[in-house]
């Protein structure tokens, strides 16, 4: 499992699916989601129970597929996580997530994924008395279990990141990260980002916090580095990224009462050269994909407010950042 940001602790049943804690308007949005989206959101599977078992120092979760997914099986040697009541974590090889470069060398996990599972267990020792009923998660495609090493670049959409039941405090909060960020100018801002690099056999990571920070040129040079490995800018996975980008336009640009406040828009190119989507075309497996909906509407919802027309902030972030790539992949060129 590959988490770039988010603050929620992301759990698996396998390689293939991730387990996320349920938000009633996100798990509402799921269940109601208009049919030309459903290419460009993870496979929705339902609801599970999740158990929190005591057992000595350490702080076991348990639970059982939902009635319609069959978990998969793997041959991948795996780590499992526990978490010790103290509040540190320790890893055995035994089940979880681990990943090899070329090399056979295990590379580092994304420290983001250990501070959120660290920061949402923890959250619930102090009452784990009061736990009597099992937690709740949404099981979701694992959007990235079909590559060797993801690179990944998780962009917060929207020139709006708030809902309409925050409370203005929220409200105001949002609007001064809004904008002192990229989000103001360009409708879109780095959340997080992989990128592996050839040259260490490792990833490079960041995080939230370096995403607000970047002006509208540090922005372009961040993405510059999304499609970089240390030794070359990988070129071949722009042509893959763009075409899909420009289906979501198309897309999107149909819809006459969505709005995806405060989601994700998740990039994804395969960092291993020797794994190719099309051996033919030597393109590499990428994908495109739209995430975290608890802020969500459309008008299957019946929300108490009704917009119309397209949601023109994710579709301005959309723009620029099939301009941006664009403008990349022809100074390559050159």
């Amino acid at each position: 499992m590959h988490q770039v940001s988010g603050h929620s602790s992301l759990l698996c049943l396998d390689e293939t699916t991730i387990c996320k804690p349920v938000v009633s308007r996100e798990q509402a949005f799921y269940e109601t989601l208009p049919q030309a989206l459903k290419l460009f959101v993870p496979m929705y599977y339902g609801v599970i129970k999740v158990h929190l078992i005591q057992n000595g120092d350490y702080i076991i979760l348990g639970a059982t597929s939902p009635a319609n997914y069959e978990p998969k099986t793997s041959t991948s040697v795996k780590r499992s996580l526990r978490l010790k009541r103290t509040g540190s974590i320790e890893f055995d090889e035994l089940s979880g997530d681990v990943m090899f470069d070329l090399s056979g060398v295990s590379t580092a996990l994304n420290p983001w994924v250990l501070k959120c599972h660290k920061d949402y267990i923890t959250s619930l020792i102090p009452r784990m008395h009061e736990l009597s009923e099992p937690l709740k998660f949404i099981v979701l495609e694992n959007l990235t279990w079909r590559f060797r090493l993801p690179c990944i670049l998780d962009l917060k959409m929207g020139t709006r990141q708030y809902s309409d039941n925050d409370s203005p405090a929220k409200i105001e909060s949002k609007m001064v990260k809004m904008m002192a960020s990229t989000t103001a100018k360009l409708g879109v801002r780095i959340a997080g980002m992989q990128v592996y690099q050839a040259t260490s056999g490792r990833f490079l990571c960041r995080n939230k916090l370096y995403g607000r920070k970047l002006n509208v040129d540090g922005f372009r040079d961040a993405l510059r580095s999304f499609l970089h490995d240390g030794t070359r800018l990988r070129k071949d996975a722009l042509p893959p990224l763009i075409r899909r980008l420009e289906e979501l336009r198309s897309v999107l640009a149909q819809f006459n009462s969505l709005r995806l406040y405060t989601t994700s828009l998740l990039l994804i190119y395969e960092g291993c050269h020797a794994v190719k989507l099309r051996l033919a075309e030597e393109e590499p497996l990428t994908d495109v994909r739209i995430i975290d909906f608890a802020h969500s509407t459309h008008a299957t919802m019946e929300d108490k407010v009704l917009y119309s027309g397209p949601d023109s902030g994710f579709l301005l972030g959309l723009n620029n950042m099939i301009q941006l790539f664009k403008s990349i992949l022809e100074e390559s060129l050159q």
